[in-house]
C-alpha cells in the first residue's frame, strides 16, 4: 500500500480522538507523530517484524508498505503518542495494534525444512528404527 506519514499520524490521532474525521494534523503534531513513527519503524525492524519497512524522511513522502504494516502502524503509532496528549487508549485500538501485528507476524513467519542425510537413516545395509511404524 502506498501512503505518507501525514496519513499515518491522522490515523493515530483519530484513533485516539484527537482529531475529528475532517481535521488534519497541526505541524506540531506532524513533527511528533514523525518522530515516534521512525522509532516505531526502527524498533521493528531490529526485532525483524517486516522486510523492507524503513523510516520515513518527511512527512509528505510517498512510500510502499508492505501488505499490512498501514493499519498496524496507525494502530500502534496511536498508543505511543497517546501520554503526549493525554488520551487514554480504548481497548479497541489496543486490540486493533495487537490483532495487525500479530498478522504480519503471521505472515512472516517461515519454518524451515531440515534435510536429513539417507546415511542417517540406514544401519549397516538395514534400515534404522522408524518410530512411526514401530518398526
Amino acid at each position: 500500500m502506498t501512503t505518507d506519514a501525514t496519513a499515518l499520524i491522522t490515523d493515530a490521532l483519530q484513533h485516539l480522538g484527537v482529531l475529528a474525521e475532517t481535521q488534519i494534523p497541526s505541524a506540531e503534531d506532524l513533527t511528533l507523530g514523525l518522530r515516534r513513527l521512525n522509532f516505531l519503524v526502527e524498533t521493528w525492524s531490529l526485532k525483524r517484524l517486516v522486510q523492507g519497512l524503513e523510516t520515513f524522511a518527511n512527512a509528505t513522502q510517498d512510500y510502499d508498505l508492505p501488505d499490512g504494516c498501514a493499519e498496524a502502524l496507525g494502530a500502534a503509532l496511536a498508543i505511543r503518542i497517546a501520554p503526549a496528549y493525554g488520551a487514554v487508549v480504548t481497548p479497541e485500538v489496543r486490540e486493533l495494534a495487537r490483532m495487525t501485528l500479530d498478522t504480519i507476524k503471521d505472515a512472516n513467519v517461515s519454518i524451515p525444512s531440515v534435510r536429513v542425510d539417507d546415511g542417517l537413516l540406514r544401519i549397516g545395509s538395514r534400515r534404522a528404527y522408524d518410530i512411526l511404524t514401530d518398526g
